[in-house]
C-alpha cells in the first residue's frame, strides 16, 4: 500500500511595517508563485493532501492580498498547520514542507560555535508579521517540529527553504532581488512571541528521546534557542535542501515570462518537470542539477544549494538509490557535430587522467547500479541503445577535456549535449606501472605456468602496465608491483618493489576461475589507491599554504591522542575525534575528509552523503569535526597481515566559488576472500551496491558518528592535510 502523502507550503511576498525589529524586509514577488509552481507539481504526481500558507504583495504595503488571517504564513498559523498534519499522518506516511521567503541570521557567523560548517544552524525563517513583533520561526524550533514527525509519528520529511540566512545586505535591481534582510547585519532581537516560541519549542524536546548534542548541552542554560544547534543540521528520516551556503545569498530573478521566480525553486520544479523516469530524482541528484542550472545561466553568481540528512532517497518519497558519482559536461564546439570536445566537470586533482572513459548518460536517466552496462533500453519503449562513451584529452585541475569515441556510431537521441551526465567507466593511471613475475619453480603444474604466460602477454599488451619481465628477486626494485608465486600451494600473491607482500590482500589460486582477470584487478587497484595516495595525479595549489589549517585526532577526553614519530596512535575499538580548524584570517575553506584505509579502500568520513564538501569559517570554534572509531580490519586476507593497522586521514581543502565533489576519490576494499575479487579490469569506485540505510559493507571497520596538468582558473586553489593514525 503506497504511502499517504501531506504537503505544507508556505510564502512570503508580503511583509507588514513595524518597529518592534532592528532589521527591515523587503517585499518579494516570486515566493508565492513558487509556490504555485509546487502545488501544481505536486498535484500531478497525485499529492492532494496540500495546505498553503500564502502572503501575497500587490503594491499595498498596509495588508497582503489574502484577507483570511488564518492564511497567512505566521509561526501561530505555521505550528496549527504541523500540528493538524501530525494529528492525521499514519507511519510511513510523507511530508512535503516548502518555504520561500526571506531568511536571517539570529546570530553573527563568528558568533557560532558549533563549528560544524552547516547551513541551518542559528538561522531563522522571517514571517510576514516579524516587523510587528511576530516571532520568527527559528531553524532550532522547525527541527524540534520535524524530529518529533520522524520520531513520535514516524513519517519521513522532506523539507526545502528557498531563502537565504546570510543577512549580509541587499542589492536589489529589476532582474535579481535577494532573500535576505534590508540591512547588513542579523538580528538579534527577541520579542516576547520569540520567547514563547522558544519556550514551546523546549516543551516539545523535553518529550523527545535524549540525543547527545554535545556542546549544546553543556551549556544549555546559558544559550538561547537561536543559536542552539538545529536537528536539521544532521537529521535521519529527513532531508533537508536550502538554497546556499551560510555566507551566499539565495536570490530571486525574472524567469517565465518575465515572472519572478526563486532560482533554487525554478531550477528545481524545471527538472522534476524533465524527469520521464520512474518515480522522482533523488535530492543528491537535484541538488546538483540546480548548482549546474545556477552556474549556467548565472555564471558570476555565488549561490550553492546544501543538502542535509537522507540525501539518496527520492524527492518526496520513500525509496533510496545508491548512486554513482556524475559529472556534468559542456559541449564546446558548435551544435550538430559529433566531433565535439565536452568540458567534464572534474579533473585531475579528484584523480582523472588522459586515456579516462566515462559513459555518457541523458541527464534526466537516473544511473545503472553498475558500471559494465554498455546498452540500455529507452525510456519510453524497449528498443536497446548504445551508451556513448567520451575518453579525456585534457585535464586541469578541476575539469577535463574528452572527444566522443566512436562518434559515427551513437544515434542521435542518445548524443552528448551540454547537461549530459558523465559516469566513470574506466580510470587512467598517471604513469604506467612496471610489474614483474616471479620465475615459475620447475616443477610446477601446467596450469601454473599457462596462468603466467597469459598475465605476461596481457600486461605487455596494456596501457596501464609495462617492464613485464620474468625477474628473480634481485630485480625486484625495478618493478613497482611483483607477482609472486607460493610453490606450496601455487597461489599467486602480490609483493611490492621490496619484495614484501602486500598486507591484506588475498592470494589467488590459479585453480580458481579467471585468476589471472583476477590479478589484474587487484594490480589495478593497488597502482589506483597508491597514485592517489601520493598525489601521482596532480601537485596542490602552491598559492594556498597548509600553515593556515590543522588537522588532529583527538581522544573521547578531547586531547590530542599521542604521537610517536609523527603518527597517533589509537587502540582498536576506541572513539576518537578527528578535528579540522581553519586558522586563516578572514576566509571560508570548503573541506572534505577522506580516509585511506589499510583494506585498500578510499571512502569519505565527512561531510554526510549528499554534500561534497562542508563549509569551514575561520577561528578555532568554528572547528569541523567527525567522530570515529578506530579498527584493526576483523578479517584477514592471510595469515600473516599484522595485528595492527595504518590510516592515513585526509583533508582535502578548496578556496574559491563552486567547491567541487571529490567522490570521485571513493574507492571500495580489496575483498579479504580472493572468491569475491570481480575477474574483469575495471574497479568500479563506488558504494556498495544495494547498502541500505545504516549498512556498511567495508571490512576496516571503521564507522563515521603524474601526467602534465594545465593550470587554468587559479582563483580555484586547493591543497591536503594528512594524518596518520597506527591503531594497535
Amino acid at each position: 500500500m503506497s504511502p499517504n502523502k501531506w504537503a505544507l507550503l508556505i510564502a512570503v511576498d508580503f511583509y507588514f511595517r513595524g518597529n518592534e525589529r532592528q532589521v527591515d524586509f523587503h517585499h518579494l514577488r516570486g515566493c508565492v508563485r513558487d509556490v504555485s509552481l509546487i502545488e501544481d507539481y505536486l498535484r500531478s504526481i497525485n499529492v492532494h493532501n496540500i495546505e498553503r500558507l500564502t502572503a501575497s504583495y500587490h503594491n499595498n504595503d498596509d495588508n497582503p492580498q489574502e484577507s483570511d488571517q488564518t492564511s497567512w504564513p505566521t509561526y501561530d498559523n505555521i505550528k496549527a498547520k504541523i500540528d493538524a498534519i501530525r494529528s492525521k499522518v499514519k507511519p510511513g506516511d510523507l511530508v512535503y514542507i516548502h518555504y520561500s521567503g526571506h531568511g536571517i541570521l539570529r546570530h553573527k557567523l563568528e558568533d557560532l560555535d558549533l563549528g560544524d560548517g552547516d547551513a541551518i544552524t542559528g538561522t531563522a525563517l522571517a514571517l510576514t508579521d516579524v516587523a510587528k513583533g511576530g516571532a520568527y520561526l527559528t531553524s532550532y524550533q522547525l527541527g524540534v517540529w520535524v524530529r518529533r514527525l520522524v520520531e513520535i509519528n514516524k513519517v519521513r520529511v522532506n523539507l526545502t527553504i528557498d531563502s537565504c540566512h546570510s543577512g549580509r545586505g541587499l542589492r536589489n535591481n529589476d532582474d535579481m532581488v535577494l532573500r535576505t534582510s534590508c540591512d547588513n547585519m542579523e538580528d538579534k532581537s527577541m520579542t516576547k512571541s520569540d520567547y514563547e516560541a522558544d519556550n514551546h519549542a523546549a516543551e516539545v524536546e523535553a518529550g523527545l528521546p535524549q540525543i547527545n548534542t554535545g556542546a549544546d548541552q553543556e551549556n544549555s542554560n546559558e544559550r538561547n534557542a537561536n543559536v542552539k544547534r538545529s536537528w536539521l543540521s544532521s537529521p535521519t528520516g529527513c532531508t533537508v535542501l536550502t538554497a546556499c551556503q551560510l555566507d551566499q545569498t539565495a536570490g530571486e530573478a525574472r524567469l517565465r515570462g518575465g515572472e519572478k521566480n526563486g532560482i533554487l525553486t525554478h531550477c528545481m520544479i524545471d527538472y522534476l518537470n524533465r524527469w520521464p523516469g520512474i518515480g522522482t530524482p533523488t535530492y543528491t541528484q537535484i541538488a546538483q542539477h540546480v548548482k549546474f542550472g545556477i552556474t549556467t545561466n548565472w555564471p558570476d553568481r555565488l549561490q550553492t544549494p546544501v543538502l542535509h540528512g537522507d540525501s539518496f532517497y527520492e524527492f518526496f518519497g520513500n525509496q533510496q538509490h545508491v548512486e554513482r558519482p556524475a559529472y556534468l559536461i559542456r559541449a564546446l564546439e558548435q551544435p550538430g557535430s559529433l566531433n565535439k570536445i565536452f568540458r567534464v566537470d572534474v579533473g585531475a586533482a579528484q584523480g582523472v587522467a588522459v586515456g579516462a572513459i566515462y559513459s555518457v548518460y541523458p541527464s534526466s536517466w537516473c544511473l545503472p547500479p553498475s558500471a559494465d552496462v554498455t546498452t540500455v533500453s529507452q525510456r519510453h519503449n524497449e528498443t536497446a541503445v548504445m551508451i556513448p562513451k567520451i575518453r579525456i584529452v585534457k585535464t586541469f585541475p578541476f575539469e577535463s577535456d574528452a572527444t566522443l569515441i566512436d562518434a559515427g556510431c551513437v544515434c542521435e537521441e542518445m548524443a552528448p549535449v551540454t547537461g549530459s551526465l558523465a559516469v566513470l567507466d574506466t580510470w587512467s593511471l598517471p604513469s604506467q606501472q612496471h610489474v614483474g613475475f616471479s620465475l615459475p619453480p620447475k616443477n610446477c603444474s601446467d596450469k601454473l605456468k599457462d596462468t603466467i604466460e597469459k598475465l605476461t602477454k596481457e600486461t605487455r599488451e596494456s596501457e596501464i602496465f609495462a617492464h613485464c619481465s620474468l625477474i628473480d628477486v634481485n630485480a625486484s626494485h625495478l618493478c613497482d608491483f611483483i607477482v609472486s608465486i607460493d610453490d606450496a600451494t601455487e597461489r599467486l600473491e602480490i609483493r611490492d618493489s621490496q619484495d614484501v607482500r602486500v598486507s591484506r590482500v588475498p592470494a589467488v589460486s590459479v585453480d580458481g576461475e579467471g585468476a589471472g582477470a583476477k590479478i589484474l584487478h587487484i594490480l589495478n587497484h593497488l597502482a589506483r589507491f597508491k597514485a592517489l595516495q601520493s598525489l601521482n595525479y596532480i601537485s596542490p595549489s602552491t598559492s594556498l599554504s597548509t600553515s593556515q589549517y590543522v588537522l588532529e585526532m583527538l581522544g573521547p577526553d578531547g586531547n590530542p591522542l599521542e604521537i610517536s614519530n609523527g603518527v597517533y596512535q589509537a587502540r582498536d575499538n576506541q572513539d576518537v575525534t578527528a578535528r579540522f580548524v581553519n586558522k586563516s584570517v578572514e576566509r571560508n575553506v570548503h573541506v572534505a575528509i577522506f580516509m585511506f584505509n589499510a583494506t585498500w579502500s578510499l571512502e569519505r568520513m565527512y561531510p554526510e552523503d549528499g554534500q561534497p564538501t562542508a563549509q569551514v569559517a575561520p577561528g578555532e570554534d568554528q572547528a569541523a569535526t567527525v567522530d570515529l572509531t578506530m579498527c584493526i580490519p576483523p578479517e584477514r586476507a592471510h595469515p600473516d597481515d599484522p595485528p595492527h593497522a595504518r590510516d592515513l586521514l585526509r583533508a582535502y581543502v578548496y578556496v574559491g566559488a563552486h567547491p567541487p565533489s571529490w567522490d570521485e576519490l571513493l574507492l571500495p576494499d580489496i575483498p579479504a576472500n580472493a572468491d569475491l575479487i570481480p575477474t574483469g579490469l575495471q574497479v568500479d569506485p563506488l558504494l556498495g551496491d544495494g547498502e541500505g540505510e545504516g549498512g556498511d559493507s567495508s571490512r576496516n571497520g571503521k564507522r563515521s558518528k603524474r601526467r602534465q596538468v594545465t593550470q587554468v582558473n587559479s582563483s580555484r586553489q586547493w591543497t591536503v592535510l594528512d594524518l596518520w593514525v597506527h591503531t594497535t
